[in-house]
Order: C-alpha cells, then sequence, then structure tokens
C-alpha cells in the first residue's frame, strides 16, 4: 500500500459535521509521481468508505465518506464525521471534534490517499510534455484503499491558540502535533527556601540500539509526519 498526499481545495461545513475535499489530482507529487484521476477504481473502497487520521489504523477512523466525484483531472469526496456516542465518558476528548474544528479553522488543509498501484510506467514524451519534466512515474490504474485527514500543513500558534481555549486536548497536541503550551507560571511567596537535591542514581546499561533500527524509526518518523506510510 502507498499514498499521496494533498494540500488543496478543503470546505468544511461544521454545523452539518461534513467537508467537501479535493483528494486527488494529476499534478506532480513531491514523489515525483502521477497518480492519472481517470485510473482510480473505488469499488471496493465504496464498501466501507471510512476516512482515518493520517493512516493511522490502530485509531478508531473519523468518519466515512458519503460522495465520491470524478472531473477530468481530479477526484472530489464528501465525509462526515462521526457523532460522539452517547456512552463516550463526558470529560473525554472525541477526536473526531477537535479535527472538525481544526478544518474549519483552515489549520489542517491536507488529505491524502492510500492507494495500490494496479499498473504504472515510465513517463512517455507526451507525459512530460504533459506533465513536465520533474515527473518519474506515472500511475495509470490504481485501487482507493482509503483516505485520511492528513496533519500537515499545521498552524503551530493556532494549534496553541486552540489549546488555550479548551478545543484541543493538550495531550492530544503534544501526542499527535509534538507541541506543548507553555504552562502558566505559579505566583509564589518571596521567601528563601531550602532545596533539596536527591542522590542521583547510579547509571544502569544502556542497550546497544544497532543503526539499522534508528534508521527505521527515523524513516518511520518523517514518513508519519508527511502524512505517508511507512512499512
Amino acid at each position: 500500500m502507498q499514498s499521496k498526499q494533498l494540500i488543496g481545495e478543503m470546505s468544511v461545513n461544521s454545523g452539518d459535521r461534513a467537508f467537501i475535499a479535493k483528494i486527488t489530482t494529476n499534478a506532480v507529487d513531491r514523489d515525483r509521481e502521477v497518480l492519472i484521476p481517470q485510473g482510480m477504481h473505488s469499488a471496493d473502497y465504496e464498501k466501507n468508505p471510512m476516512i482515518f487520521w493520517a493512516h493511522e489504523y490502530f485509531r478508531p477512523p473519523l468518519g466515512k465518506a458519503t460522495a465520491l466525484n470524478r472531473y477530468d483531472d481530479h477526484w472530489m469526496a464528501r465525509g462526515e464525521m462521526a457523532e460522539r456516542p452517547e456512552n463516550h465518558p463526558e470529560a473525554a476528548e472525541w477526536f473526531p471534534d477537535t479535527v472538525l474544528s481544526l478544518m474549519d479553522q483552515g489549520v489542517i488543509r491536507g488529505v491524502s490517499v492510500g492507494f495500490d498501484t494496479i499498473t504504472s510506467h515510465k513517463p512517455t514524451p507526451s507525459d512530460r510534455a504533459k506533465y513536465g519534466d520533474r515527473v518519474e512515474k506515472v500511475v495509470g490504474k490504481w485501487n482507493l484503499l482509503e483516505f485520511s485527514i492528513a496533519p500537515m500543513p499545521a498552524n503551530q500558534d493556532a494549534l496553541i491558540t486552540a489549546v488555550g481555549k479548551g478545543i484541543i486536548h493538550s495531550a492530544t497536541a503534544k501526542a499527535v502535533w509534538g507541541i506543548q503550551p507553555p504552562k502558566a507560571q505559579k505566583k509564589t511567596a518571596r521567601r528563601r527556601a531550602m532545596i533539596v537535591i536527591p542522590a542521583m542514581p547510579k547509571a544502569k546499561a544502556k542497550p546497544k540500539i544497532r543503526q539499522a533500527q534508528v534508521e527505521k524509526a527515523v524513516a518511520a518518523a518523517i514518513a508519519k509526519r508527511c502524512g505517508r506510510i511507512y512499512l
């Protein structure tokens, strides 16, 4: 399975918990590849049209797609965010609400399709004339497996403001985007206090980490930030 992120058109109707987004085009992406919109097969996806967050399948889906519309050079999708269940703890965050709010604010504008390639080829002279010299691969036919709301681009200042207003839980901001708003400093009495520094525990022997493990972890982290899948 592969994925492609698109930062493009998106409109949100938070009252209906719905949005419309351009999920793929015939533009050359950052991997120098082109997905031909007319070559997209969606029959399998339409049987279970779930929408995920950044291809993270261990999370419950954010919602479902209710329509897919093909145009000459792109596909548009209409999605609906899942309603908060009645038995969901009142004090607990409902993540689809968080994402919908950020989409409504324009903080999140990206989507990413997950797909399997059916046919592909190296660009022909006519492909280069149409798509430009940057193109290195043309995916002619492909199966749409799912599409996700992508966390990039994300405005850090807007995220911090949203946390401060209680729109987003600070735990979510730290876990998903790696940011933590500064905590308010508590006022303290003007008096001297004795600071006791505990003895440092004896350092345990650190396990040896192989270079390959480090490289794999870094590659996975970068791919996740870019809204891509790393296997």
